[in-house]
């Protein structure tokens, strides 16, 4: 038993001082990843919706949601929801280039809502306004 614990002693020291030994500093290694130096809004657009009733009126506090593609809007599955203040207009910010589909939804009480979907197309470094007509 003695023997065992003095060989599993020895083992454990000899591979610790080869282990630790055997390690150098690379002074010429590179990282792998290279750090963004530069401005990355290239890769984004600002989007915004205008929101209207059929009497053309503003229509604040709808949610207007985004969305990837089709299947998700009828999942509901949305990517960013926000609401649209007293001006009608619900601001996104600034999302990644590409293509969304936008649903702008007000519940207006008793069962009864006003509603629109669109498509939306998020160009580099440009600000996209969607109008809406709920209905």
């Amino acid at each position: 038993m003695m023997r065992n614990s003095a060989l599993y002693l020895f083992l454990l020291i000899s591979g610790s001082v080869f282990i630790f030994s055997s390690c150098k500093k690379e002074e010429s290694l590179q990282p792998i990843q290279q750090v963004v130096t530069s401005d990355t809004s290239s890769t984004s657009g600002r989007l915004l919706a205008k929101l209207y009733d059929v009497n053309a009126a503003f229509v604040a506090n709808a949610d207007v949601s985004i969305y990837a593609n089709y299947e998700d809007v009828k999942r509901g599955f949305s990517l960013l929801k926000v609401q649209s203040r007293s001006n009608g207009e619900a601001d996104f910010g600034y999302i990644l280039i590409g293509n969304y589909y936008m649903v702008a939804y007000k519940d207006l009480g008793n069962g009864t809502y006003i509603a629109d979907t669109t498509a939306a197309q998020v160009l580099s470094q440009k600000t996209v306004v969607r109008t809406m007509i709920l209905q």
